[in-house]
């Protein structure tokens, strides 16, 4: 596989995930810029994420915006990551809670710019998988960083 330096897309604290989300709800959509014009596949590597509550979050990927689909063959499923509540890390008893994974190999692409000449998409959804609900706005504010490897060849 060749060594290719990793690509950051992060979510906007105060604009992307502000829903509140009860134990197993699910966020809208949110379309996150990749600047990487040209390139239209990629592996997810790592995910980060920082936090102001100790929730279980699991991100899911699609392929388009619109891949949430009860027709399964109509939905986009590309992979997803999780979180456990247990596992986020703390500096002292305040602060942000962090989570942080890597050595995935979650392949995607957005399918919507397939043909397109402008910037793609990574298409996301939270899903809260805690036993208690993330608050809605700044007090369940995330932050979330998803490092991407572009394939230039084929999977």
């Amino acid at each position: 596989m060749p060594n290719q330096a990793l690509v950051p897309v992060r979510s906007i604290e105060a604009t992307h995930f502000l829903e509140a989300l009860a134990t197993n709800a699910a966020s809208a959509m949110v379309n996150l810029p990749i600047p990487t014009p040209g390139v239209r596949r990629w592996y997810i590597r790592a995910a980060q994420v920082v936090g102001l509550e100790p929730i279980s979050p699991e991100f899911s990927f699609f392929s388009t915006a619109a891949g949430v689909n009860a027709d399964p063959g109509l939905d986009t499923f590309a992979g997803s990551v999780a979180f456990f509540d247990a596992d986020a890390k703390r500096f002292g008893a305040a602060g942000v809670y962090r989570w942080w994974t890597d050595g995935m190999q979650v392949p995607c692409f957005d399918a919507d710019s397939a043909n397109q000449v402008g910037i793609p998409n990574l298409h996301v959804v939270l899903v809260n998988r805690s036993a208690t609900g993330k608050s809605a706005g700044a007090p369940g504010n995330l932050q979330v960083t998803f490092w991407l490897e572009p394939i230039t060849g084929g999977y």
